[in-house]
């Protein structure tokens, strides 16, 4: 009886996960969506400057304690022109170097307010929710071996 009313959570909280994973690749396509139709006119981008940084943080070594790691970092600073009005942009973070001074990057504004401008076209969201599916793919699996009793090695 134990391992049947086990089984039944876990099989509610995988409903719960597929929910939750629906839910969340519904977002993202919609977010993707919007997101085509706003950023609909291309220009060329110049990088004009770049930043660059060191980010520091700790990680944990496999023999105890921790060491501290740096990581560079560039910001591109990108400069773009649209109906002669000429514009900057600072760029995201990159842990590669961006190319330099000068390189050409294409980028997808939006026609109703050029300031709006992202570097390359939206990205489809291919796996969003897919971790809250394979969670419910395994909750799955143990309620099924829970309810059918072989679920010693786990317990």
């Amino acid at each position: 009886m134990q391992n049947i009313l086990l089984g039944v959570g876990m099989i509610l909280l995988a409903v719960l996960l597929v929910w939750l994973g629906i839910r969340q690749r519904r977002s993202a396509y919609e977010d993707y969506r919007n997101n085509c139709k706003q950023y609909t006119a291309k220009t060329t981008m110049k990088i004009v400057h770049v930043e660059k940084g060191v980010w520091e943080h700790w990680v944990e070594q496999e023999g105890g304690g921790q060491a501290l790691m740096r990581e560079t970092y560039y910001k591109p600073t990108y400069e773009y022109t649209v109906d002669g009005k000429t514009y900057r942009r600072e760029g995201e973070n990159e842990f590669s170097n961006c190319g330099g001074v000068g390189r050409e990057v294409t980028g997808y504004y939006d026609p109703a307010n050029p300031e709006n401008i992202m570097r390359g076209r939206p990205i489809r969201p291919i796996l969003a929710g897919f971790i809250f599916f394979v969670g419910a793919a395994i909750l799955l699996f143990m309620a099924m071996e829970s309810i059918r009793g072989q679920m010693y090695w786990f317990f």
